[in-house]
C-alpha cells in the first residue's frame, strides 16, 4: 500500500463517533486538505480530545469529507471522540518506520525476499560484493555456479574438457578462407549461382549456372561467355561455336576429301569401277571380258597378256575397258 501525506491538513469532527465506528466526517471546509487516496493507499491520522485522549487512525479512503478508517493503529487504542474533536494529517512512527523499510509490513533492507507490486521511485542502490551474495572471490564463483573456475588471467584460464571438444569440434566444422581442404560436397544455391577464380591483375573467371541450365565459363575481365555446356551436353566456345556441328561439318568435309582422293579413274563405261588408294592395278595394252582372270606380264615398259617378258605374280582380273582398247587389271590375289 501506498502512503500518502498532506501538509496542514487540519480539521475536526463534523459529528462524534464511538470506539467502534470505521467512519468519520471531517468540516466540508476542510476536506480538500487530506489527500487524496487511490486503491492501496493510506495515510496516518491522530484524532485528540479537549481532554487529551488521542488515538491514531489510518484513513484508507476519502469520499468528500467522510474518511475512511482503520482504528487503533500504533499501539494506541479506539475511544469515543466527541464532535468538535481535534484530527490531523501528523507524521508518525510508523509512517517513518514504512517509508524506510522497517516496520513489520515492509521487507527488511538487511535481508528478506521482495514480492508483489513494483517498486518505484527508488534511488539508485549500491550492490554489495558485485550481487554474488560473496565477499571473497572463490565463495563468489561458487554462488554464481562457477566454483570449478579457476582466477587466473584471462590469457592463462583454462577450459574444460567439454569446452575444448566443443571448440575442436567447432574449429573442424568450418573452412578456413586460406589454405584449408573440404572433404564433403559444397553447393552454391541460388539463382546464377557461380564460383570466381581470380589471378590479381591479369584476369576473372567465373563458373555459373544460368536460368536455361547451362553450364558458363565466364570472362569477366572481358564480359563474355567463353565456354558452356549444354543441358543436352552439346558444347560451345567463344572461337569455334557449337563444337558438335563443328565436328560434323569437319567431319563431313575430310570424309569428302577422303572420297576424291578414293576414285581413280578406270574408265569410261559402264563397267568401270573406281578402286581404294593403295590397289595393285596393271594397265594392259587388250580389252578382255570384264572380270576375266589373266596373268600379266612386264615386257619393257608396258604390261599385257602375252607371254612375252617376266610375269607379274599374283592372281589378276580385268575391271575396267576404257574406249582405248587398254584394259585396267586387278591384283586380287
Amino acid at each position: 500500500m501506498g502512503l500518502k501525506l498532506s501538509n496542514n491538513a487540519v480539521s475536526s469532527l463534523s459529528a462524534s463517533i464511538t470506539a467502534a465506528a470505521t467512519s468519520l466526517a471531517v468540516q466540508g471546509a476542510d476536506a480538500g486538505k487530506f489527500p487524496v487516496l487511490a486503491a492501496g493507499d493510506w495515510c496516518p491520522a491522530t484524532i485528540i480530545d479537549a481532554a487529551g485522549n488521542m488515538e491514531i487512525v489510518r484513513v484508507t479512503a476519502r469520499n468528500g469529507s467522510t474518511l475512511t478508517v482503520t482504528r487503533a493503529q500504533e499501539a494506541t487504542t479506539a475511544k469515543a471522540f466527541a464532535t468538535g474533536s481535534r484530527i490531523d494529517v501528523r507524521l508518525t512512527a510508523g509512517s517513518i518506520g514504512n517509508m524506510i523499510g522497517q516496520n513489520a509490513e515492509a521487507v527488511a533492507l538487511t535481508g528478506g525476499n521482495i514480492s508483489g507490486t513494483t517498486i518505484s521511485n527508488i534511488p539508485d542502490l549500491a550492490i554489495a560484493d558485485g550481487g554474488t551474495g560473496a565477499s571473497t572471490p572463490a565463495d563468489a564463483r561458487a554462488n554464481l555456479g562457477l566454483g570449478n573456475v579457476a582466477n587466473t588471467a584471462p590469457a592463462d584460464m583454462p577450459v574444460s574438457s567439454a569446452q575444448q571438444t566443443a571448440i575442436n569440434n567447432a574449429a573442424g566444422a568450418r573452412v578456413a578462407k586460406s589454405g584449408d581442404t573440404m572433404t564433403g560436397d559444397l553447393m552454391v544455391q541460388k539463382n546464377y549461382p557461380q564460383i570466381r577464380h581470380h589471378y590479381p591483375s591479369v584476369r576473372i573467371w567465373a563458373t555459373q549456372v544460368r536460368e536455361n541450365g547451362f553450364f558458363y565459363l565466364w570472362d569477366e575481365s572481358g564480359n563474355a561467355a567463353r565456354f558452356y555446356v549444354g543441358t543436352d551436353g552439346s558444347m560451345w566456345t567463344s572461337q569455334l561455336g557449337d563444337i558438335n556441328t563443328r565436328i560434323e561439318t569437319r567431319a563431313a568435309a575430310y570424309a569428302d576429301d577422303r572420297m576424291n582422293q578414293l576414285k581413280p579413274y578406270a574408265g569410261n563405261d559402264a563397267n568401270n569401277i573406281n578402286f581404294p588408294i593403295g590397289t595393285t592395278l596393271a594397265v594392259v595394252g587388250t580389252s578382255p571380258t570384264r572380270n576375266q582372270f589373266m596373268n600379266v606380264f612386264l615386257s619393257g615398259t608396258a604390261s599385257d597378256f602375252s607371254t612375252s617378258g617376266t610375269m607379274i605374280a599374283g592372281t589378276w582380273a580385268a575391271r575396267g575397258r576404257p574406249s582405248s582398247g587398254n584394259c585396267i587389271v586387278q591384283r586380287i590375289g
